[in-house]
């Protein structure tokens, strides 16, 4: 398959997960970047963004408030038998989880051309790519989905500009 063959393919993929889901019409992000994760969304939040991690299965995580507001925290991710610490935004009006292409490419792994299984500190839950033509390319988010299946907790503190997710 050409480059451009393969670029065509993604290009579709991406296409029809934008289609699939209404978040990508709702959630801009200009205030966050690739850099901000690496840097100092990695330094606030104690955890240096995909570097390998130890599944676990924590039950409570601080995450922070971030850029213009955006409710930020580093979850250990798993795909296959790799874990790396991943940072998400939350996002309690998307019903799925992304992941970014440079997410996803940490772990080895292709890149998805639908849903696929991950699990989010013990979590099993689902994902799709974060598409190239959506305004969080760069973006980890964490969903309903999860919440769901997590029976998560959510308690804000915007005094602080901290809040806690108790998994259960």
């Amino acid at each position: 398959m050409t480059m451009f063959e393969r670029f065509q393919t993604r290009l579709k993929h991406y296409y029809q997960s934008y289609k699939k889901s209404s978040i990508n019409e709702n959630l801009i992000l200009t205030d966050i970047a690739s850099a901000d994760l690496h840097g100092s969304l990695s330094k606030l939040l104690n955890a240096k963004y995909l570097e390998d991690a130890q599944e676990n299965q924590q039950k409570l995580y601080t995450g922070i408030r971030f850029g213009q507001g955006r409710l930020m925290f580093s979850l250990p991710t798993k795909i296959k038998n790799k874990t790396k610490n991943a940072i998400y935004l939350l996002d309690t009006s998307s019903p799925f989880n992304y992941l970014c292409e440079e997410t996803i490419t940490a772990f080895k792994v292709e890149i998805p051309t639908a849903t696929f299984a991950i699990s989010i500190s013990g979590i099993n839950c689902d994902a799709l790519v974060s598409g190239i033509i959506t305004h969080f390319s760069e973006m980890n988010i964490l969903g309903s989905d999860f919440l769901h299946k997590s029976k998560a907790i959510l308690n804000f503190d915007f005094e602080k500009d901290v809040f806690k997710i108790h998994l259960r």
